[in-house]
């Protein structure tokens, strides 16, 4: 989602306004996290400062590191608020934090930090009621409430997000980082559901990503989004029209990285998407698509070389091409997937897929070895295995069968 760029584009406004010069700010920002110092100053509006500043140095640090920043930058709201209960930008940005850090949590904590970041939003409100940055902010935090609530209270939270997002539009037209949320919001809105009424958010998200780029055409991540968001429509669909909307995500995708030639997402995504049209089709066009997918996948892996997904997904690749040749070209590619499984292993990648490897060659004391290896790591559960197509060939093969037994 969008949050965290909307984020740092008005912490950098907040900062600005409180008249706090940034690389004083941020030295003693970094001290105070590294000394664990309490809220020393005096002043509500340095205090809002370092609380953005220290939020701001969370979202750079990982688990514990990441927890002590926020926890001190909830410090310095809750310390500016007490000094001064009528500064707008200290209920939006202690909102905004809160928000965030709930993101790092699991889900029963995360609702109480969403629930206080929305009481902290209402407050704001009270003082300003005008500011379309903090209505997009609102929304967008009901939307990652409704993500971990089920029932009727998902489509509650939705329309309170879809009311905000409306809102927003209404007193700033042009900002883009409103439509974008909302587009986002309605895709994970049509999750929740099915047939012609998914399909309807889907289509309603599209437009709000049409408007936000023609408010912002430099936006890489509403592409990024856009791309991935026509993808899953195209899971819902088949034939043409699927193909037709797997094309369109293509578009997306090269137009995020042209903005951002550094995004591995797009990348990955694009490759994904390449890969299952492929196989649509058959003979050299199948091929020359598989082969295409691999180029994304490389990119990918360039830029992220230390994260084990993309190496498994070229394995994939090469273990699909494999199966379309003969003899020694069938060999060469079944030899560059075993690389890639095995450089995807020593990163933390499965051994389920190194299991497939084996059992389509077909070589079966290898699959088996691998697969047991998976599932005694519950990889994947038993009934993921039974119905992919890898493994068509021993449904009924005795060892096979007693193998899943035994991991039921």
């Amino acid at each position: 989602m969008g949050s965290k760029k909307n984020k740092n584009e008005l912490a950098r406004l907040s900062r600005t306004e409180a008249g706090v010069e940034a690389g004083h700010l941020f030295r003693q920002t970094i001290e105070k996290y590294e000394h664990n110092v309490q809220p020393d100053a005096k002043d509500p509006e340095t205090l809002l400062s370092m609380g953005i500043a220290l939020g701001q140095l969370a979202e750079r640090k990982t688990g514990a590191q990441a927890e002590k920043a926020f926890r001190l930058a909830l410090e310095h709201y809750e310390e500016s608020a007490r000094l001064n209960p009528n500064i707008f930008k200290t209920y939006l940005w202690w909102g905004v934090d809160l928000a965030n850090f709930a993101k790092m949590k699991p889900d029963d904590e995360a609702e109480t930090l969403y629930r206080r970041s929305l009481e902290k939003f209402a407050i704001a409100a009270q003082i300003n009621s005008d500011d379309p940055d903090l209505y997009t902010n609102w929304a967008t935090v009901l939307g990652y409430l409704a993500q971990i609530k089920t029932g009727d209270e998902v489509d509650k939270l939705y329309q309170q997000a879809f009311d905000l997002y409306a809102t927003a539009v209404r007193i700033d037209p042009n900002l883009h980082k409103a439509h974008r949320n909302w587009g986002t919001d309605l895709v994970f809105y049509g999750r929740t559901k099915t047939g012609d009424e998914a399909e309807h958010l889907y289509r309603q998200a599209f437009e709000k990503y049409e408007e936000s780029i023609r408010l912002d055409p430099k936006s890489d991540m509403t592409y990024a989004n856009w791309g991935a968001n026509l993808s899953q429509l195209a899971e819902m669909k088949t034939g043409d029209e699927a193909e037709a909307l797997y094309r369109r995500s293509f578009e997306k995708y090269a137009a995020a990285i042209r903005l951002n030639p550094n995004c591995d997402k797009s990348y990955m995504n694009w490759g994904a998407c390449l890969s299952v049209v492929a196989q649509m089709k058959t003979g050299a066009e199948a091929e020359a698509l598989y082969q295409e997918a691999a180029e994304k996948f490389e990119h990918a892996v360039r830029l992220r070389p230390n994260e084990f997904n993309g190496y498994s997904a070229l394995g994939n690749i090469y273990v699909l091409l494999a199966q379309m040749k003969t003899g020694d070209e069938a060999e060469k590619y079944f030899r560059l997937a075993t690389e890639k499984y095995n450089h995807a292993l020593k990163l933390g990648g499965r051994r389920y897929y190194m299991a497939c490897l084996y059992a389509v060659r077909p070589d079966k004391a290898n699959a088996l070895l691998w697969l047991e290896r998976s599932l005694k790591r519950k990889e994947f559960p038993t009934d993921t295995v039974r119905k992919d197509e890898d493994w068509a060939a021993y449904l009924t093969d005795p060892d096979f069968v007693a193998l899943l037994d035994r991991y039921e």
